[in-house]
């Protein structure tokens, strides 16, 4: 599809993620017949309101104070006391990292830079990532527009994010930095209505229905959902990535493995530093990220999804992050949602192949009166925390 999916390295997969160009990146998580139909899509025009919608959020992605405030040195930097302004509190100055050369890509004649040069010159501070914002916001926008593929493209941007520590430029707080900031920025824009109707429905109506045509003349079934199941977008015809690390330790094969590879980056090994087993948090406004996913959820519903799939409490970035350090939203958007017969929802099942919601039968207990049957335990109750700010742009 993209230079990207001949990269035999690692670092030439960071290096194309390094463009800030989600049209190089985010094919890649739909797998080589989608994927390439979606790059064909957009190149030659097809996809007006699709490219348009991505873009707009890309633009959108913004670190903006942040970075001043916070003032953290790049892990790269010859001194990292940025000449004595930065106490390291007796860590080293230098980490002796190599910096990576540029590479021209054969298959696009397209040469790609980490620009080192260009983040000391403008002393663009580390956390949080910009690069990795932006994969988010971009990644988060396509998954709004396909949704069945959801897992895979947000796992993508995990991976974009990654690669920023694999150039030496970020270090893993840094990109969990950038993670929060992309989430809740998408969901501050998806919190529209306006925007929901105005721009969403439609571009997502615009990409299912090219990628069906095009599939169906290529013989893969007659809607998109028979495509995806017949060319294993979903599965092992999907997205993948070879590379591990001692963070992503298997390569991504597959729906499960992405998952996976997306959890283990929610916290990059660090250990608990704040109480674990705390109450679920849903941040205000983090249920719109599940709006196409879920269409016939109530946003009370979406938010006991989140909840029902974040991970513990207590790792770093959590106190402060009013709940956007726990939201695991490729897994919400891989699970069976059931519901009771009043509309409750009683169990989340992820890793699914395809997201749905079904309704429990109502039986009878000895008395007669109407009970169900929960196959797991309830699901915890969200609470509002409120949402964290978005600053003005800034470079990475």
């Amino acid at each position: 599809v993209t230079g990207v999916q001949t990269c035999a390295l690692p670092i030439y997969r960071a290096l194309v993620d390094a463009d800030y160009d989600w049209r190089q990146t985010l094919p890649d998580a739909l797998g080589p017949v989608l994927g390439t139909y979606f790059s064909e899509g957009v190149a030659a025009g097809d996809l007006p309101l699709t490219t348009a919608a991505i873009t707009e959020a890309g633009a959108g992605a913004n670190t903006g104070t942040a970075k001043p405030c916070f003032n953290f040195p790049r892990p790269f930097m010859e001194d990292r006391t940025s000449g004595g302004d930065s106490d390291l509190r007796s860590l080293s100055a230098d980490l002796g990292i190599a910096e990576i050369p540029d590479w021209s890509d054969p298959a696009t004649d397209r040469t790609h830079t980490a620009g080192y040069a260009s983040l000391l010159a403008g002393y663009s501070q580390a956390f949080p990532s910009g690069h990795t914002t932006y994969a988010y916001t971009v990644g988060l926008e396509l998954a709004t527009l396909l949704p069945q593929l959801g897992t895979e493209i947000v796992t993508r941007s995990s991976e974009a994010g990654n690669n920023r520590i694999v150039l030496g430029v970020h270090y893993p707080l840094d990109v969990m930095g950038g993670r929060i900031v992309g989430h809740s920025q998408v969901a501050a824009k998806l919190s529209d209505p306006s925007y929901v109707s105005g721009t969403v429905l439609p571009a997502q109506s615009e990409l299912a229905d090219y990628l069906a045509s095009r599939c169906a003349a290529d013989g893969h079934g007659d809607t998109l959902e028979e495509c995806i199941d017949e060319v294993g977008a979903a599965d092992e015809g999907g997205y993948t990535n070879a590379f591990t690390d001692a963070v992503s330790q298997a390569p991504v094969t597959d729906r499960a493995s992405a998952l996976t590879a997306y959890r283990a980056r929610m916290t990059y090994g660090f250990a608990q530093v704040g109480t674990a087993g705390q109450t679920a948090v849903v941040p205000e406004g983090a249920e719109n990220l599940l709006v196409t996913a879920f269409p016939t959820l109530s946003a009370d519903q979406r938010r006991a999804v989140l909840a029902a799939t974040e991970i513990d409490s207590g790792y770093p970035l959590d106190s402060s992050s009013l709940g956007w350090q726990r939201i695991d939203l490729p897994a919400a958007l891989s699970a069976k949602v059931t519901l009771d017969a009043d509309g409750t929802v009683v169990s989340v099942e992820t890793g699914q192949a395809t997201a749905s919601v079904v309704t429990e039968e109502p039986t009878t207990d000895p008395t007669g009166e109407p009970t169900t049957d929960p196959s797991t335990d309830p699901v915890p109750d969200p609470s509002d925390q409120g949402t964290v700010p978005t600053d003005d742009p800034t470079t990475d």
